[in-house]
């Protein structure tokens, strides 16, 4: 695997590693830094760089579950509006505010969006038993930065709206 970067006097660089001298390298930085790289890869990326090792590939995972922004996962959803309902409720009676984004969804980019993120969390999970492989599915399907987009986007008050 080849990587392009510039050094310290500007020059570009080839950079050749194998998988093992890459998969090394990698997870032993802090994940703080990891979740600054994966930010910045694609789904496809994400699956190809979780094959290398499971070290990585759990980390990724986590990554998926815990940081990962909407806007990576599930690029066919926009944002629209920010709404600010109540939330948790104070033990003196009152509620915490809660910002909740709705989003819209892009029917156009949906199909290769999710056929991207289906092959990434196969690649991912494949090495493991199918009741693990199921329930990090599960978690991940139902982790908020999900749940929330297809809620806002397919709720009941917005399909009232635009038959309207």
């Amino acid at each position: 695997m080849a990587f392009s970067i510039r050094s310290l006097r500007g020059r570009m660089q080839n950079v050749y590693l194998n998988s093992n001298e890459l998969s090394k390298s990698i997870s032993d930085l802090p994940q703080r830094c990891l979740v600054l790289i994966f930010r910045e890869l694609d789904l496809k990326s994400l699956g190809n760089l979780g094959l290398t090792s499971k070290v990585i590939m759990s980390q990724i995972l986590t990554y998926l579950l815990k940081d990962a922004p909407v806007s990576q996962t599930l690029y066919c959803f926009r944002p629209t509006a920010r709404i600010t309902v109540p939330g948790t409720s104070l033990s003196h009676g009152g509620f915490l505010p809660q910002e909740i984004t709705s989003y819209k969804l892009i029917l156009y980019m949906g199909r290769k969006n999710f056929r991207e993120l289906g092959v990434m969390m196969k690649q991912l999970t494949m090495l493991m038993p199918t009741r693990l492989r199921l329930q990090t599915l599960a978690n991940f399907l139902f982790s908020s930065h999900v749940v929330l987009p297809l809620v806002s986007t397919f709720s009941p008050t917005r399909a009232n709206n635009r038959d309207m």
